[in-house]
């Protein structure tokens, strides 16, 4: 687990399979970067970013959660825990980049 901190600017926060929490995530210019999670399984498009990510929030902070096991669906019985967004509130849209392709998944509440 590492704390990641950005600088001023654009930020790309790489994360792998550990839980990162990323403390200062701006919104309008920082993106994820689930590459080494994903690259080999997805294809934007045809493939949907749901089916292999979800960002849950309780409000206050958002946690990625990445389904490495294919792309039928979001299986959440798979998915990894990869980051925590300190300070993401619902509805965000958080930009992700696998590979070669950017895209957006937008955080939903915690289903309890």
């Amino acid at each position: 687990m590492d704390n990641l901190i950005g600088g001023d600017g654009a930020d790309t926060f790489v994360v792998g399979d550990g839980l990162d929490t990323i403390d200062d995530f701006n919104l309008l210019d920082d993106q994820l970067d689930l590459s080494a999670l994903l690259d080999a399984v997805f294809d934007d498009p045809p493939d949907n970013i749901d089916d292999a990510v979800r960002i849950e929030s309780d409000g206050n902070n958002a946690t990625v959660k990445v389904d490495t096991d294919g792309l039928n669906g979001f299986n959440a019985a798979t998915a990894i825990d990869v980051a925590l967004l300190s300070g993401i509130g619902l509805g965000a849209n958080i930009s992700i980049m696998i590979g070669d392709d950017d895209v957006t998944a937008t955080s939903v509440a915690i289903v309890a």
